[in-house]
């Protein structure tokens, strides 16, 4: 269920290990793979807004609180399973919406 990956920091240029929760990976994937086409474009502000945070928090238990977050969602859109589906102007709404789907994380990975 859990499962380390390896997401580049793009301030320090080294790579860091995440621990992800595969499970929710893999839902967030059907997620974005269905409603793909209602996704709104962000506004084009730096950084995630708070609601897509949470949807990055449901999928990484632990995410470091200096660690740029655009980092992790670029991490997540070279995976080959949103390719075709998301692009980095719709991926914080993707987020945003899937946080609402599914209960928070405890900092071990449990569910609240």
């Amino acid at each position: 269920m859990l499962s380390e990956v390896r997401v580049f920091n793009s301030e320090n240029r080294t790579h860091y290990y995440f621990v992800v929760r595969k499970d929710r990976l893999q839902e967030f994937f059907s997620f974005a793979a269905d409603g793909a086409q209602d996704f709104r474009l962000s506004d084009g502000v730096p950084g995630l807004s708070g609601p897509a945070s949470l949807g990055l928090s449901a999928i990484f238990p632990s995410i470091p609180s200096r660690f740029p977050v655009n980092d992790i969602a670029a991490w997540l859109l070279e995976q080959e399973e949103l390719e075709q589906v998301l692009h980095s102007g719709n991926i914080e709404d993707a987020l945003a919406r899937f946080a609402e789907t599914v209960p928070q994380l405890l900092s071990d990975g449990s569910d609240l």
